[in-house]
Parts: structure tokens; sequence; C-alpha cells
């Protein structure tokens, strides 16, 4: 049975809970006075020291199913996009990409739930364990996969995927031919990847074409929404293009405790040390 709402208790919710929320957004408990409590927004966007609380109320029945456990202070799980080191079929430990979409502890032991293009996997964190958070260009882009991570270590693939990012700043939209020379593996715009939409968690497929689109377009030409793709059907000659929505699933995912994830998908790429 779930405890009741204390000082200090971690909690994730989503706009369904504070409609003032437009995503997921962990909070902590900072007065209860029942039937309601209060909380403000915490994580590693809200760590500046002159930073003012921002204090939401929220019944104490909702919240006692949401409180998660207080280590995802210090590891703030979430939906970004990673690069990560996987097993080859070969035998070799290369670079990969996928997003997270789930978390959960067992004991001392952490471990994230990735998805990819084509499957899924678990990463078990330990002090060796190989995981960078990505932006979503980069991510789209695969910067660094499918190279061995001795030959790559993490500092310079982070110093790569900022590198790709700086170049596609400087033009108006697309991709340069600096950026696509350096990819590792062949740009298939056509190929759909998974994101996780923050406002409701769910999991989306989208073409890398749809980021790519999005992340270096002008803001007047880019598409409405990162997270729902408008593929343009093939036209017949003489007709206009159709557009057809890209399908999505429908099924809630989650992380420790709520099992939920939330998403920051401007983010530039860092070495996730905290998961470390």
């Amino acid at each position: 049975m779930p405890s009741t709402p204390a000082l200090g208790d971690l909690a994730f919710v989503g706009p369904e809970h504070i409609k003032e929320l437009s995503d997921f957004q962990y909070v902590e408990v900072v007065a209860v006075n029942a039937p309601t409590v209060t909380v403000k927004l915490v994580g590693p966007d809200m760590e500046e020291e002159d930073a003012p609380d921002t204090l939401f109320s929220i019944s104490m029945e909702t919240l006692t199913h949401r409180i998660v456990s207080a280590s995802e202070q210090g590891l703030w799980p979430s939906a970004h996009p990673v690069a990560f080191a996987r097993m080859s079929m070969e035998g070799i430990q290369e670079w990969c990409y996928g997003v997270v979409s789930g978390y959960e502890t067992t004991g001392s032991s952490a471990t994230l739930h990735i998805v990819s293009s084509s499957d899924s996997s678990r990463l078990t964190l330990s002090e060796s364990t190989l995981v960078i958070k990505a932006d979503v260009l980069n991510y789209a882009l695969q910067t660094g996969a499918g190279v061995n991570t001795a030959a790559v270590k993490a500092t310079k693939l982070v110093e790569q995927q900022n590198t790709v990012i700086s170049l596609c700043s400087r033009r108006r939209s697309g991709l340069s031919k600096e950026v696509t020379e350096s990819l590792t593996v062949p740009f298939n715009g056509d190929e759909s990847v998974p994101l996780i939409r923050p406002s409701t968690l769910q999991l989306v497929r989208v073409r890398r074409q749809h980021i790519v689109d999005f992340k270096t377009a002008a803001r007047t030409k880019r598409p409405t929404d990162l997270y729902t793709d408008q593929v343009p059907a093939r036209s017949e000659r003489g007709k206009r293009p159709r557009v057809t929505t890209s399908p999505t699933t429908t099924e809630a995912l989650g992380i420790p405790g709520s099992h939920d994830t939330g998403s920051d998908e401007d983010s530039a790429a860092s070495v996730l040390s905290t998961l470390l």
C-alpha cells in the first residue's frame, strides 16, 4: 500500500496530474496540507542557485501513486536519446543509439531500458558502463555508430557530436557534405526511429529525415511537431502530394516507481557521468 506523502518525497508527474505542466517532470514535496500537497519542480534543469522555485498544488491521493525512489534524484533517468556501448554479433563492443524508455532499480543495481530502431535492450549501470546522453539530431544521424569503443572513447564521441551540431547550425537547412561524409553509418532518411513523447510518455516513431528537418530547417519551414511525422505520400502525375501521418504506438512507457520517463530533446550531447 502506498505511503502518505512526506516532506522531501520525490515524485514523477505529468499534465494529467498537474494541469500547468506540458511534460512529465520530477517534483519534490515541500508542504503537506491534507487533502493537498505543495510540490516544486526539481531536476538537473532546476538546479541553478538563483532559479526561483516553481510551486504547484496536487491532491494527496494523486501524488501518493506517483512517489518514486529517492535514488532517482542522483540519476535523473529520462527519455533522452543515448549513445551506448553494445556487443556486436562479431564480438566487438561498438557505439550504437537508442532512446531510454524505462528505468528500474533492484537493491544497489540500476538498469536502463533502451529502445532502438529495430530492437530493445537493457543496460545495467556501473562504473564501467559506457552511455552518453545525445541530442536528437545526432540520434537521427547516428554519429559514430558502429565504431569500436576502444577506437573512439566517450569523450571523443561527445566531441564529434558537438561538431555535428556546430556544422548544422551554420546552414539554413539540410545537411552539409562535411556532415554526411563524416557519418560512420550512411544516412537513411526514410528509416523510422523511436522517440518518447514527453507530454504522454508514449512511444512514437518518426523518420530520421523528419528529425533532421525539425532540427535544421528555418522556423517558418520546420515541421510543427517533432513527435508527429507528416509523411508526404508519392503523388500521381499532375496531382499535388497527399500528406499522411506516420503511425505511432499508444503504449505508455515507464520507469522506476511510477514507471515513467521524461524528456529533453534539445540538450546537446554530454557524458552521463551521473549514470556511471
